[in-house]
């Protein structure tokens, strides 16, 4: 039930292998208690066309992780800081050239209304 959506602007991910930095993604997500390895979904969406504020890096990495309500905000916030540690070893070099800003949203899916 996990998801992991990866959105990124081309310059912010030319000559990676996005598979490898999903594969990194699930593995970390599922490296937390009560995270079934097997109900992880993780997947990118490529964003060509977008604009940037002034000032802004000249594009974004951006990752959406959805779970299902009800962990505590401790496990949350570990695990929002575990995945925004891939995220910042995957995309070092486009951070550190100010190709990419790095973002990270957890969200939490209603555990009532979620359908499977």
């Amino acid at each position: 039930m996990p998801h992991i959506h990866l959105e990124a602007t081309p310059n912010a991910v030319a000559n990676m292998d996005l598979i490898i930095v999903l594969r990194e993604l699930v593995k970390k997500l599922a490296s937390y208690e009560d995270i079934d390895p097997a109900s992880v979904k993780a997947y990118y969406t490529e964003r060509p066309i977008y604009v940037m504020g002034e000032g802004a890096a000249r594009g974004f990495v951006h990752c959406t992780v959805a779970l299902m309500s009800g962990r505590p905000p401790e496990l949350r916030q570990a695990i929002a800081e575990g995945m925004m540690g891939v995220l910042r070893i995957a995309f070092r070099r486009a951070t550190d050239l100010k190709q990419a800003g790095l973002t990270l949203e957890l969200r939490e899916m209603d555990r009532e209304t979620y359908q499977k």
